[in-house]
């Protein structure tokens, strides 16, 4: 298990997340830690279980239209699936995919493969989410609205 946790996540540089790359997802998923990635000095990005992620969409659609909010201003194109990645794919890109998703404002799913029941199909779960970290911190000005 993961340590250096403060304020109920944990700070990982993003080099030594690279090295412990599937025991930190594997922490994400099953033990639900919240890891920010962390270059240089500054937060870049964060990954986080898959149920913590819906619940921050919840929050930040609550925050940004309200409770109260007539259907016509609601914005549909805020809603749109998340592209997934196998964790493999994410150890052996990961320096272009953490730009993607720094540098570009991406989500992306993290997968594992399961079992396959058919043929040659592959079924997969989404255990994990990374992110850009200004997705993950609400803005303060949403707050104070």
């Amino acid at each position: 298990m993961l340590k250096n946790q403060e304020a109920g996540f944990i700070r990982l540089q993003t080099d030594v997340f690279r090295v412990k790359l599937l025991a930190s997802i594997n922490d994400v998923i099953l033990e639900k830690q919240r890891i920010v990635l962390v270059k240089g000095e500054e937060d870049v990005a964060a990954i986080i279980p898959v149920n913590e992620f819906e619940r921050l969409e919840w929050i930040t659609y609550d925050i940004k239209y309200g409770q109260f909010m007539i259907d016509e201003e609601y914005n549909y194109e805020d809603e749109c699936g998340i592209p997934c990645i196998n964790i493999k794919e994410l150890e052996w890109n990961f320096e272009q995919i953490l730009e993607r998703v720094i540098y570009n404002n991406e989500t992306v799913g993290l997968t594992f493969p399961t079992a396959a029941f058919e043929d040659d199909i592959e079924n997969f779960l989404t255990g994990a989410i990374l992110m850009n970290i200004h997705k993950f911190w609400i803005p303060d000005y949403w707050l104070i609205k």
